[in-house]
């Protein structure tokens, strides 16, 4: 499909308070304090005929810059998808300002461009925004894998200190423990899942929605699951370490009771005993 048949068959690009293409209505913030009236905003004439041709679209051929405008309008406000657009003209200054992320050509690009856009590839390679993707999508995992690691282990921690400090008066982590556990297990384990290198299987799958979270359900229920293990593991040693005490405090109380009975039975014996005279 051609720009100009992809532009006949959406409408084009209107103002969505007007439905004018063209309008005196405000295009930035200081215009509508100062005009009074409502800030103008793009929206598809035919939003229908742009989902149906969404779907199958590939390649839009000899395309202008407005063409390229209304793509992005329409994949952005009906699609709801992240977009990249890379441009190197006056003309695609629109389109790159009203992208997700618009890419500028360091070399070959115009001034306003540049200006308009988030990235500029100083190489002109169409292989730098392969690496960008890669690298962009490899930090986002390990965020995630950087906050379920930090928020299971102190949450644990969190939950057993309090558990214990409440049923047996007792802390079950010295704080030489707890300084372990932060300092150096904690650090390392962070710095690990922090800093992993991408790799090629990330351009494989699918972009993550703009309404993602960064803790999914799914990471949700695997966070949970890993909670309880170690909750059951910390509950474990919790009660051996009571029993162990309580053994202990048995032994130490016994042990105490027949010193005590020695040392009666021992001054009995050597108490001197005085005869009685009439």
């Amino acid at each position: 499909m051609t720009g100009p048949e992809f532009n006949a068959l959406i409408g084009g690009v209107v103002c969505s308070g007007c439905r004018l293409a063209m309008c005196d209505c405000p295009r930035h913030p200081a215009e509508e304090r100062a005009t009074g009236k409502k800030m103008r905003v793009d929206v598809i004439a035919n939003p229908e005929a742009f989902n149906e041709i969404a779907d199958n679209l590939e390649v839009l051929a000899r395309s202008q810059p407005m063409d390229k405008y209304a793509l992005v309008v329409g994949l952005k406000e009906l699609r709801g998808t992240v977009v990249a657009v890379t441009g190197d003209g006056a003309n695609d200054a629109p389109a790159l300002k009203k992208a997700d992320v618009g890419f500028a050509m360091g070399l070959s690009g115009k001034e306003v461009a540049k200006q308009a856009a988030d990235i500029v590839l100083l190489d002109d390679n169409f292989g730098s925004i392969v690496k960008a993707v890669k690298w962009g999508r490899n930090v986002y995992d390990n965020i995630r894998r950087f906050l379920q690691f930090q928020l299971t282990v102190n949450v644990v921690a969190v939950v057993t200190a309090f558990l214990t400090a409440t049923i047996i008066r007792e802390s079950p982590l010295t704080a030489v423990q707890m300084l372990w556990v932060n300092l150096i297990m904690d650090s390392f384990a962070s710095l690990a899942l922090a800093t992993e290198p991408p790799t090629d299987e990330l351009l494989n799958r699918k972009p993550h929605s703009r309404h993602d979270y960064l803790i999914s359900k799914v990471k949700k229920s695997t966070q949970v699951k890993k909670e309880r293990y170690l909750y059951c593991g910390q509950l474990h040693a919790l009660v051996h370490r009571c029993f162990c005490s309580t053994r202990e405090k048995g032994k130490k109380s016994k042990k105490t009771c027949g010193e005590a009975t020695n040392q009666t039975e021992t001054s009995r014996q050597g108490s001197p005993r005085h005869a009685c005279t009439l």
